[in-house]
């Protein structure tokens, strides 16, 4: 009788620790699938940075530090995640070609200004405070070749407009070393 007493006491610890191990593990996994939706996924690599300058209609001229997106999984990814974005810094995304190009706010936490630019660098179109996380389509108004995303005002505060000039060598309207 002592004997199976035991067994039965074991047998509810033992099933306890499996119910337990079940329901932290499920908690568990329900707090990575949240944290993941939450933060960055880790990247393969970091992005190149480079300098770039906008130059406006007056002959001012911009200096801006960017991330380069050059890869469909970094341009995927462009600044999702992301809870800050320094004044004269952004990402330039760069196509092979001139086409309509549409971008979503999903997953970026921060307002950008969309600058879409024709294959000399020039600005065609300027998306002014793209909405945190509006998966509304921002579609260029004309064909693009890059695409060129900054803090949210900036264009505004600085005075950039349609018809300035993004200088870097891609667009062939610098020199290069």
């Amino acid at each position: 009788m002592m004997r199976n007493f035991f067994n039965y006491r074991v047998g509810l610890v033992l099933l306890g620790a499996v119910l337990l191990g079940v329901f932290y593990g499920q908690a568990s996994k329900a707090e990575q699938e949240r944290s993941a939706s939450m933060t960055p996924p880790a990247q393969a690599h970091i992005l190149a940075r480079d300098e770039i300058i906008i130059r406006k209609a007056s002959g001012e001229e911009l200096p801006f530090t960017v991330e380069l997106a050059l890869s469909p999984l970094e341009q995927e990814q462009g600044l999702m995640h992301r809870t800050a974005l320094a004044d004269n810094t952004g990402m330039l995304f760069i196509f092979g070609d001139e086409a309509q190009r549409s971008f979503w706010m999903k997953n970026t936490l921060i307002p950008l200004d969309i600058l879409f630019l024709k294959n000399d660098g020039r600005i065609h179109h300027i998306h002014s405070n793209a909405r945190p996380q509006d998966e509304s389509l921002i579609t260029s108004n004309e064909e693009s070749r890059a695409v060129l995303e900054i803090p949210g005002g900036t264009a505004d505060r600085l005075g950039i407009e349609s018809g300035d000039q993004v200088l870097y060598k891609v667009f062939r309207n610098i020199e290069v070393d």
